[in-house]
């Protein structure tokens, strides 16, 4: 038997270098969308820039919010380039420029757990002067949270006898 796998990348964000701003996101590309619930564990993060940026190995963090705490989640870091190229994993080329960003944690997501998706200042875009110097502005912080598919009880709040007592649907 023949096996394929894919994995499919954000599209790109904004191509063209806006001297005069910051880059910032483009929300309606950001996926999944802030403080959404029940997010599949297969989900794969994304971020569109207004844009092209660069520096991003090191300004993005994805972490899990669990019962003991909070743990930064291991992460690879894909990037589709202003030719819509991909850059499968940017920590190998942290100087890429890109237009968006695809995270795909290393060991997938957990059921039921609240995630952060944190973007440094350290992102910069490639504005120039009015000499045509590099004059980068950086990308204000943000961050995005999402909660994934968990278990829900049924019976919660029920009202009378009813025989399967802590059921849990997925």
């Amino acid at each position: 038997p023949v096996h394929a796998a894919f994995r499919a990348l954000a599209p790109g964000g904004g191509i063209d270098t806006d001297n005069n701003a910051a880059p910032d996101l483009i929300t309606s590309r950001t996926t999944p969308k802030n403080n959404a619930l029940g997010v599949a564990v297969t989900t794969l993060p994304s971020v569109a820039f207004t844009e092209p940026v660069t520096h991003i190995p090191g300004n993005v963090t994805l972490t899990a919010t669990t019962p003991t705490g909070t743990e930064e989640v291991p992460i690879k870091i894909s990037g589709i380039t202003t030719q819509n190229a991909v850059v499968d994993d940017l920590g190998a080329n942290p100087n890429a420029v890109v237009t968006a960003i695809t995270i795909v944690p290393l060991a997938g997501l957990l059921f039921g757990t609240k995630y952060t998706l944190s973007l440094g200042a350290g992102i910069e875009d490639l504005d120039k002067d009015a000499t045509n110097q590099p004059a980068p502005r950086n990308l204000s912080p943000r961050t995005t949270t999402f909660t994934t598919f968990g278990p829900v009880p049924i019976n919660e709040g029920a009202t009378g006898d009813f025989g399967a007592r802590g059921m849990y649907v997925f």
